[in-house]
């Protein structure tokens, strides 16, 4: 009878060990309340002068003082900007047109 290889015994215990941790550390997680929590909504369309016309958030940053999200509107070419001082009530704050379809966005620190 032939015995499996040591390295590779080690190799898959480890891995079990790792798995294991990952899985009891997310079960954690949600036991003690890390997990995301809705506090408000904000529909997009209200950053339009015509509410009519089609709007999408897609990419989203948040300044670092937190009172500013700013995101992608590939369908207008646009920046939106919506403030969250009170995060129960965002506010709009309007958009930047940008020229083309914007896939992503950030806030430099520099301004915020």
């Amino acid at each position: 009878m032939r015995l499996p290889n040591r390295p590779a015994l080690i190799i898959t215990g480890l891995l079990l060990c790792l798995t294991g941790s990952v899985a009891t550390a997310y079960q954690g997680a949600s036991v003690y309340g890390a997990r995301f929590q809705r506090v408000a909504t904000f529909p997009v369309y209200l950053n339009n002068a015509d509410i009519a016309e089609e709007t999408v958030a897609e990419i989203v940053a948040t300044s670092r003082n937190g009172q500013t999200l700013v995101y992608t509107d590939g369908v207008k070419g646009a920046i939106g900007i919506v403030g969250i001082a009170d995060p129960e009530n965002p506010t709009p704050l309007g958009t930047v047109a940008v020229g083309g379809e914007p896939t992503s966005v950030a806030i430099l620190v520099l301004l915020c």
